[in-house]
């Protein structure tokens, strides 16, 4: 309580939290800074430069015929992470792009969806690398 001339007030509801209710705070603006575009932009870009320097690693110094070792595992699963979001994307239909203006959720068939997904050129390329990838795999 705070004594203001002498008359005792009440804690407001900011004051009578201060010790419990910090974490949410800072969980809200972790969630916030992770949420702005330009934070997911930066963090897919950072992440794919760490996928593309393990994928050279692979495959120039640890890419050989025996069992496949730790860091070729992770680059198998980073690989199939990829992959099913791309799928995520293809069969969402885009409709959470700012540039594609999709149809929205729900009102497309699901050749629609696909259509409007490959119309994109940068989903194209990564289709490409993609079964690329899959086709060394295979290879190996």
């Amino acid at each position: 309580m705070r004594m203001s001339l002498g008359v005792a007030r009440q804690p407001r509801h900011r004051d009578c939290c201060r010790g419990c209710c910090v974490g949410r705070g800072y969980l809200r603006r972790w969630a916030h800074f992770w949420g702005a575009p330009v934070t997911a932009f930066m963090g897919n870009v950072v992440s794919y430069l760490l996928f593309l320097l393990l994928f050279a690693r692979v495959l120039l110094v640890d890419f050989q015929p025996s069992p496949p070792g730790g860091l070729e595992l992770l680059l198998y699963f980073w690989a199939f992470t990829l992959l099913c979001e791309e799928l995520r994307q293809g069969l969402s239909g885009g409709w959470g792009s700012l540039a594609s203006g999709g149809p929205g959720p729900g009102h497309a068939s699901l050749r629609q969806r696909l259509q409007l997904y490959l119309a994109d050129s940068w989903n194209q390329c990564d289709l490409v690398a993609l079964t690329c990838f899959l086709l060394g795999v295979g290879c190996r």
